[in-house]
């Protein structure tokens, strides 16, 4: 790895001086292959308040969310799209198209669930269509976070011949592994993002309440210019009713080959499934995430399964902030290389950038050809037995370089262990966020894992001696006997000398699920050894001389996940030593400058 030779990060560039100094918004429908019509909006640089009239290059975003909203002062654009910062990029010579998906916003149509397959065919024709227009060069791009990032990758894979670079922010390459991550649900994600959209989709503020009796988010989407009396969007609103609601698609499609229609279901909804199309489109793509972002592992595995031209970067920010860097400038620096043939240098600089946690504040940023980088390398530690000394937990054993002698530690399922709600998921639909002390580290505000720490099975290394650089991804082997069908919770994490346990990683899976989810043919509990491979949530971070490292296992996590209900509590064995060793790997690097 070497450090960024940037002055503050990434998007640190001599920008050109902005050519215009204001915008004109106009919006209309566009009627797809099947007669529904689509709200799009279209903002175009003006100069002195007069309307640029050559053609550009245009870039534009794919929303559940309503592309525009009617506020106190007139249409104004969606409050959570980064809309001040696409201004940037309208000030430097592109038009932004901002377009609501069918069942949403302005637009008719319904939507069954989210990203089904009409959604991507929609955006191949949307795509084409504004390739298609006297204001467009027929220089295709595409932005946003989130949804918006997602529906970038499911279009790149309908391969739209006009469509030739996409920034997808903070996106998830498998829809499967999201929603039922080693088959066990995150019904707190599901749940709240359901009653979310749905109030959205319907355009009537509260009208649905969250499992805690909070408000669900609304606000009025805007109807388009034509539509002056307001007909033409309460008549699209009445075909929303029949969306199909998020949570009931969630519950229902359990397994990864769930299918409906003779279509498997996830497939449509998950990037990784179009991978070959979205190579063969040959898209550029710069995927961006943040370390405690809900789809960091996501972005990270799209990267390395992609031939496209690509780079990567990883901040210290959550979902619901925007990294410390210029990121508007980044994005300018990406649309200049490949819509307007500028020569911005960012495809010489190395494919990865990304912020090491825990860095030195004034040189935090690592960049590599790959990830992970070079110089990582899994290294195991093997779960010992006690005692550590430093936590009164169900089992306060030990992490150690060899494996130890045969053993095994017994743990009865406590059913109220959790991260809490300031978890990385929570915050993929605007969740809590930062609410540990800045000291503790820059990153989403996990508590102090302490309390959950001491109801579970731990295994605490002893102090480190040297700086210790993690860059990757950590895999658990976990080696359990239980004849219940029991979820499984691995944290990793970074006990601070004064005794605070530090969020750095975490994976899960249900023993049925010990082979892989790939089909609905689970596996029951066998009498005897189980081994279960964990591949938990990447990372990039230094940890101080002085700290430790610990595992921690659980079988509950009753914040982000659905909640474990037995009767009586079953008991679990985790195994330690001999051939059935459990351990974590994890990637250890260097940190040295290449």
């Amino acid at each position: 790895m070497s450090a960024v030779r940037r002055a503050v990060g990434p998007g640190v560039h001599d920008r050109r001086a902005p050519q215009f100094d204001g915008y004109q918004r106009t919006s209309v429908y566009v009627t797809m292959r099947d007669g529904v019509r689509i709200a799009v909006d279209i903002v175009r640089p003006t100069s002195s308040g007069a309307l640029h009239s050559e053609p550009l290059p245009v870039l534009w975003s794919h929303t559940p969310y309503t592309r525009a909203v009617e506020g106190p002062d007139g249409i104004e654009p969606a409050p959570i799209e980064g809309w001040e910062r696409m201004l940037l990029l309208v000030a430097h010579g592109y038009v932004l198209a901002h377009v609501d998906k069918r069942g949403a916003g302005a637009s008719f149509g319904a939507c069954d669930a989210f990203f089904n397959i009409d959604e991507s065919r929609d955006a191949y024709e949307i795509t084409e269509w504004l390739a298609e227009q006297a204001w467009s060069n027929g220089r295709i791009g595409m932005w946003g976070r989130s949804y918006l990032g997602i529906t970038q990758l499911l279009c790149a894979g309908q391969k739209p011949p006009h469509l030739q670079a996409i920034f997808p922010e903070m996106a998830w390459w498998d829809a499967y592994d999201l929603i039922w991550p080693g088959g066990i649900l995150r019904d707190d994600l599901a749940a709240m993002w359901s009653a979310g959209v749905r109030s959205l989709d319907l355009g009537i503020p509260a009208l649905a309440e969250d499992f805690r009796g909070n408000d669900a988010i609304s606000w009025p989407a805007a109807p388009v210019d034509a539509d002056v009396d307001g007909s033409l969007i309460r008549a699209a609103r009445r075909e929303h009713f029949a969306n199909r609601d998020v949570f009931e698609f969630c519950t229902t499609n359990l397994y990864r080959d769930s299918s409906e229609d003779n279509r498997q279901v996830w497939a449509d909804r998950s990037p990784s499934a179009q991978a070959e199309a979205i190579e063969a489109s040959g898209v550029a793509i710069y995927h961006y995430v943040g370390w405690y972002d809900g789809f960091t592992r996501d972005a990270c595995l799209a990267f390395a399964a992609l031939s496209n031209p690509q780079k990567l970067l990883i901040d210290a920010s959550y979902h619901a902030e925007y990294g410390a860097f210029d990121l508007a400038g980044e994005q300018l620096r990406w649309f200049d290389h490949w819509l307007k043939d500028i020569d911005t240098g960012i495809m010489d600089e190395p494919a990865v950038t990304f912020y090491e946690l825990g860095a030195d504040r004034n040189d935090p940023w690592r960049s590599s050809p790959s990830w992970p980088p070079p110089g990582s390398e899994m290294t195991a530690l093997h779960f010992g037995a006690g005692s550590s000394g430093t936590i009164d937990s169900v089992n306060d054993g030990t992490l150690l370089s060899e494996i130890s002698d045969e053993g095994s530690d017994t743990y009865v399922i406590d059913e109220s262990t959790t991260t809490g709600l300031a978890n990385r998921f929570s915050n993929l639909y605007g969740g809590p966020g930062r609410v540990t002390p800045i000291d503790k580290g820059i990153h989403l505000g996990y508590p102090d894992l302490a309390a959950n720490d001491a109801k579970g099975l731990t295994y605490t290394a002893a102090p480190l001696e040297n700086d210790l650089h993690l860059a990757g991804h950590p895999l658990a082997h976990i080696w359990i006997e239980t004849d219940a069908d029991v979820p499984v919770f691995v944290y990793l994490e970074e006990m601070l000398p004064d005794g605070f346990s530090r969020y750095l990683s975490e994976g899960c899976r249900r023993i049925s699920h010990r082979a892989g989810d790939a089909t609905n043919e689970v596996a029951a509990p066998v009498d005897g050894p189980m081994e279960l491979l964990i591949d938990m949530q990447p990372l990039g971070t230094v940890l101080r001389p002085g700290s430790r490292l610990r595992v921690t296992i659980t079988c509950a996590d009753q914040a982000a996940h659905a909640p474990v209900n037995f009767d009586p509590p079953p008991t679990i064995k985790v195994l330690r030593g001999g051939d059935t060793n459990s351990h974590i790997e994890l990637p250890i690097s260097t940190g040295a400058e290449t």
